[in-house]
C-alpha cells in the first residue's frame, strides 16, 4: 500500500490531534475527588479526633457512619456539622 505525501501528512496530523484530544480528556478526568465517606483512619486525620472519641460519637449518633459488609465509612459532612456545633464563642468562620 503506497500513500501519497499528502495522505501521510494528513494521517500524522490526525494522529497528533487524536493524541492531544486524549491528553486533554485524561487531564480533565484527573481532577482531585473529595470523598463524602471516609475510612475511620481518614476520618481521624480529617477531624483531628482520636479513634475512641470518633467511635463514641458514632455510637451516640453525633456523627453518621455506614457499615457495608465489614467496612465502615464515616460521613465527612456529619464531621463538619459536629465540629461546627462544638464551636465555643467567636465567629464560626
Amino acid at each position: 500500500m503506497v500513500f501519497s505525501l499528502h495522505e501521510t501528512y494528513t494521517r500524522i496530523l490526525r494522529t497528533d490531534e487524536q493524541r492531544r484530544e486524549e491528553e486533554q480528556m485524561h487531564t480533565a478526568t484527573q481532577q482531585e475527588v473529595t470523598p463524602q465517606w471516609l475510612r475511620p483512619p481518614e476520618a481521624e486525620r480529617y477531624s483531628g479526633l482520636g479513634r475512641s472519641t470518633l467511635t463514641k460519637l458514632i455510637n451516640a449518633g453525633e456523627i453518621k457512619a455506614a457499615k457495608v459488609g465489614k467496612s465502615v465509612r464515616v460521613n465527612r459532612a456529619s464531621i463538619d456539622s459536629y465540629m461546627t456545633r462544638q464551636v465555643i464563642g467567636g465567629d464560626e468562620d
